[in-house]
């Protein structure tokens, strides 16, 4: 399933940035 490997996908971005996604959310 593609959408699967997308959400993890960018669960590892989100892991990257760190903290600046959270506060950009």
């Amino acid at each position: 399933s593609t959408g699967k490997k997308l959400e993890m996908r960018t669960l590892e971005m989100e892991r990257e940035r760190g903290p600046a996604t959270i506060l950009l959310s």
